[in-house]
């Protein structure tokens, strides 16, 4: 529950951020006009959410003890490539409208199934690093500081 609650959060979030620069206007008020800190924290605030989202089913999901450290470090990994996925396509439905040509009316599903492939990567990926990194610190025998 908690993850789909920050899914939706950091989805709001990257189009509240995304609004600004088509000089969106919410309660009257321009986006684009707003101060500083306003865009710093629509910049970070959905990399934020999806850290906390990863971590969450990281941590919730596996069949096993999953140590934060390495949770966090997944979470991190994942949040990233799936905030440049979200960046990338944002970029090229905005600037690369010619894909309606050769897909027609299919072309938001194209992009759509495109997005969920890649965001299972980014989840998958990220899990892997956990995984691994966790993997690694259990068989990994610990150097003795006594000497022989």
């Amino acid at each position: 529950m908690l993850a789909s609650v920050l899914f939706l959060l950091s989805i709001a979030a990257t189009s509240l951020s995304a609004a600004k620069g088509y000089g969106a206007t919410v309660f009257g008020v321009s986006l684009a006009e707003l101060p500083t800190l306003w865009h710093v924290l629509t910049a970070v605030t959905p990399v934020l959410l999806s850290v906390l989202m990863f971590l969450s089913l990281y941590t919730v999901l596996p069949n096993t003890k999953v140590t934060r450290r390495y949770a966090l470090l997944g979470a991190a990994l994942a949040a990233v490539i799936w905030e440049l996925t979200k960046a990338v396509l944002q970029y090229c439905a905005s600037y690369f409208p010619t894909y309606d040509r050769l897909y027609g009316s299919l072309a938001g599903i194209t992009i759509l199934v495109l997005w969920l492939n890649l965001t299972g990567f980014s989840l998958l990926l990220g899990a892997e690093v956990a995984a691994i990194c966790q993997e690694h610190e259990t068989r990994v025998p610990r150097a003795s500081t006594s000497a022989a």
